[in-house]
């Protein structure tokens, strides 16, 4: 039950930040998202998508070989985190998610 909450109060937390940060600038987004080429953009998230799953997949190798059995669903979400940390905190590797 507490879990849940966290979760979902992190969510909210997500959502909130979120909309603070785009709703001052929704008309500047709206006439650029008309300028762009939605299928460059489809195949630029299509390729993080495939960042992330080669991330996760040699994750998953790496911890084989250490004789560690963690499921790929697990896997995959420790290396959304540890890439994702690394992108918005980058202390060169220090921060322990490297």
């Amino acid at each position: 039950m507490t879990r849940r909450l966290v979760i979902a109060g992190g969510f909210l937390v997500s959502l909130g930040l979120l909309a603070y940060l785009v709703g001052g600038r929704l008309t500047a987004l709206l006439r650029i998202g008309t300028q762009l080429d939605w299928s460059c953009v489809t195949a630029a998230v299509l390729c993080a998508l495939g960042s992330y799953f080669m991330v996760g997949l040699a994750l998953r190798e790496v911890l084989a070989l250490l004789g560690h059995s963690l499921s790929f669903p697990v896997v995959m979400g420790i290396a959304l985190v540890s890439t994702s940390v690394n992108y918005f905190v980058s202390t060169a590797g220090i921060s322990g998610f490297a």
